[in-house]
């Protein structure tokens, strides 16, 4: 018999080396793998080119369409018209010498005879602080009664103007009179103080005062109009108001060198408008840029701007012309399939 021997157990050796190489064979395999579902992907952002587009059109407005009528450039819309009152103190700027003379009235008596004495207009009569004041009218003196003396009342005005002329209440003599009888038995007698006397600078209203207050008043009108024409549009909705204002009266209290701390001046203006939606605004506009488009175009969201304005209203027909200035850009559309495809590899 042939002798057997025992099978020989791997040495440490070779245990080792086995183990490293399967460790690298794992981490191989998961790298690969990891690899091929992580990295090979690439994001492209395309940036396409676009084209600008800028124009005006025509297109008219009537308050009896019903809707849009892109082929007849025709949109529904509605016509108002709205008027405002507007009136504004303005300072006078100017300087001037203002001379007034006092005024005031009299109780002329005649303690002299019964026989009535007329006295002519300018007759002087001197107060007793030695102002000089003159009848403004003639008057007739009545005669003496038995008792008392005869009296009339009578307006009387200072022979200077000034403040000092502003005298109180006083007893006057007749000059006319002196040297004779009469001087001590004609007098007057004032129970209130004299007023109205005054010498000085005042200001006073220019022409360029009705110049600018006329300009001023009126723009403030305008601006008033404008904001009343916006305030009735409710959202969704365009207010386009017409460049004419009319102007239907405009006026003033002064006029030039009047001699006032101010002037008022008064304005009433009335100004028309076109109502429209911004819908169809909007949606008249993109047809328009897209009639312009190349084929395969497509307007780039969010471009399309238009501004408009109000040519001509008539409001017996209730329609109205506008100018439409319009913006756009367009883009090719692209076809991702084949930038993929360009793309792989």
């Amino acid at each position: 018999t042939k002798d057997v021997l025992p099978p020989r157990s791997a040495s440490p050796r070779s245990l080792k080396l086995w183990l490293i190489l399967s460790f690298l064979v794992i981490l191989l395999a998961g790298s690969v793998f990891l690899f091929l579902k992580f990295f090979p992907q690439v994001s492209v952002v395309v940036w396409l080119k676009t084209n600008s587009l800028n124009f005006e059109e025509r297109v008219s407005v009537s308050q009896g369409q019903k809707g849009i009528a892109l082929a007849e450039k025709i949109l529904p819309g509605r016509i108002i018209s709205e008027e405002v009152s507007f009136n504004r103190d303005f300072p006078a700027t100017g300087q001037s010498l203002k001379e007034e003379k006092a005024q005031g009235s009299v109780k002329i008596y005649n303690d002299y005879s019964a026989a009535a004495q007329p006295l002519v207009v300018s007759t002087r009569l001197v107060s007793s602080e030695g102002k000089l004041f003159r009848l403004a009218e003639r008057v007739v003196v009545p005669g003496k009664p038995n008792n008392g003396a005869g009296v009339i009342e009578a307006k009387v005005i200072a022979d200077l103007p000034g403040q000092e002329y502003n005298i109180g209440s006083t007893t006057f003599s007749i000059p006319g009179f002196a040297g004779t009888p009469k001087y001590t038995t004609f007098y007057a007698k004032s129970s209130a103080a004299m007023k109205g006397g005054f010498k000085g600078q005042v200001a006073t209203v220019t022409a360029q005062d009705l110049i600018d207050a006329k300009k001023e008043s009126e723009a403030q009108a305008r601006d008033r109009l404008n904001q009343s024409l916006r305030d009735k549009a409710l959202p969704g909705f365009l207010v386009i108001p017409s460049t004419l204002v009319e102007i239907i009266s405009s006026t003033t209290d002064r006029q030039a060198l009047d001699q006032v701390e101010s002037l008022n001046y008064q304005v009433k203006a009335r100004q028309s408008a076109v109502i429209l939606s911004e819908s169809d605004l909007n949606e008249m506009g993109q047809s328009f840029c897209e009639s312009r488009l190349l084929e395969k175009n497509q307007i780039v969201p969010q471009s399309l701007k238009i501004s408009s304005e109000l040519l001509a209203l008539d409001s017996v027909s209730a329609k109205a012309s506008l100018k439409l200035a319009i913006s756009c850009r367009g883009f090719e559309d692209l076809d991702l399939g084949s930038l993929q495809e360009q793309l792989l590899g």
